[in-house]
């Protein structure tokens, strides 16, 4: 999970992102209707409209969302902040719920950094049936259960704290069932590292937890006490879930103590209920001041051939076994079948979940369809460079290296890209990710 300003008061509320922002293009809609050579002129304009009216491929729709937009009278979450409207007509055949349970899915995704956050809200006949308002990532989703015919407002709300003057959204709504009861089975994650999209020697001003590194160096001071950094090849780390069930993770602990703790994995059954296995432990971060899961991807450079194949038997330099707190940042499967609604919001994983008898109960975990995204200037975030050459390097990263958590697939948790470090022994060492035109393999 990523860090930022969060508005609910969280101790996130210093997290600066420094990512490029989309630029949101301002496009005006001219509906033109030509009967013969009659043109009627173009109409005041509305909210969005869209029918759902079968179990098909999902619906799209996108919009703009000004900061110093107008908010919508009536409805409380947009009263003081800028909200957009639109509505979602549902259709479906009758029965369609009494076949195969389910329900409608509306999620929106955006881009840019974590300090531009977006509510989503849906409201039928003035009364609000689902919400999703995450304080950190670039996406919302929402189930409506058994969703009946009618029409939905669908509000998308500037949240508080933002930075950018407008931002550019994608919207869906489509249905989505339950996996199928029988054969009875357990729905298990299937976790895989995406390619990273930045990898960098630039120094990181991430200072919420820990000073950003002095002039002329790119490692944290705790990076370069505990772990021997000298210069940082740093780079972003995204996990997804493409299984048919959420990762989930619990733990507990006396309220008031800090200290590692054992942490379980609940398994969903297809036909109800759950089950725990043991998943190792969660670690505190004194500096942090919360909970990650331990060892949950890792990292490796190896010197590359012309190809993109391995050079050499062993790493040129190896990272640390990093640890999360695992939470959904990221929508993975957009319009695609599969996808359950946010259900470990960021920044929830750094707070208990309920407590009861003076015992803090835990959770953290990623929904299927989702990603949670650690961006390349946060602490551990690198593998130390310093006493690298010039030339090609496969960067190699794989979650969940050691096999701790219970997943559908080991086989694809392993990620290659590969990177091109030039000046490498001056003062301006540089790394640019390179195109590759062939499938690499771990």
């Amino acid at each position: 999970m990523i860090l930022r300003l969060s508005v609910m008061n969280s101790p996130l509320s210093q997290r600066r992102r420094r990512w490029p922002r989309p630029l949101a293009a301002a496009a005006t809609f001219i509906l033109t209707i030509a009967i013969g050579f009659l043109v009627i002129p173009e109409a005041a304009a509305g909210p969005s409209e869209l029918t759902v009216d079968s179990d098909g491929p999902a619906k799209f729709w996108s919009g703009d969302v000004a900061q110093n937009g107008a908010g919508v009278t009536g409805i409380p979450e947009c009263a003081n902040s800028a909200c957009q409207l639109t509505k979602v007509k549902v259709k479906l055949p009758n029965k369609i719920w009494q076949n195969r349970p389910g329900g409608l899915e509306v999620s929106i995704r955006w881009l840019g950094g974590f300090t531009d956050i977006l509510g989503l809200y849906v409201y039928r006949d003035n009364t609000r049936v689902a919400a999703s308002e995450a304080g950190v990532g670039l996406a919302q989703s929402v189930l409506i259960p058994s969703a009946a015919n009618g029409v939905y407002d669908v509000y998308v709300r500037y949240m508080p704290g933002g930075e950018s003057s407008t931002i550019h959204y994608d919207g869906l709504s489509e249905v989505e069932y339950r996996p199928a009861a029988n054969p009875p089975r357990d729905l298990l994650p299937d976790l895989q590292a995406r390619p990273q999209e930045h990898v960098t020697f630039d120094r990181p001003l991430f200072d919420l937890f820990e000073p950003a590194p002095p002039l002329g160096q790119n490692c944290f001071d705790s990076e370069r006490r505990e772990l021997g950094a000298v210069l940082c090849l740093r780079f972003d780390q995204i996990m997804a879930n493409i299984g048919t069930g959420p990762l989930d993770l619990r733990y507990s602990r006396q309220a008031g103590v800090h200290q590692n703790e054992p942490v379980t994995q609940r398994i969903y059954k297809s036909t109800g209920g759950f089950r725990e296995l043991s998943a190792g432990e969660v670690e505190f971060h004194p500096i942090h001041g919360h909970y990650h899961f331990t060892g949950f991807a890792q990292s490796q450079l190896w010197a590359a051939n012309t190809n993109g194949t391995r050079s050499g038997t062993a790493p040129a330099s190896v990272g640390r076994k990093v640890s999360f707190c695992i939470a959904d940042t990221d929508l993975d499967k957009w319009g695609v079948k599969g996808n359950g609604p946010t259900s470990y919001p960021a920044p929830n994983c750094l707070d208990p979940d309920s407590t009861a008898n003076g015992v803090e109960n835990f959770k953290q975990g990623m929904t299927n369809g989702f990603a949670d995204r650690y961006t390349w200037d946060l602490p551990a975030q690198f593998v130390e460079a310093s006493h690298l050459g010039n030339g090609l390097y496969r960067l190699e990263t794989t979650v969940n290296p050691e096999h701790r958590l219970l997943e559908a697939s080991y086989a694809n948790n392993c990620v290659v890209i590969l990177v091109q470090l030039t000046g490498m022994g001056t003062d301006a060492p540089t790394a640019t990710i390179v195109a590759s035109s062939s499938s690499l393999s771990c």
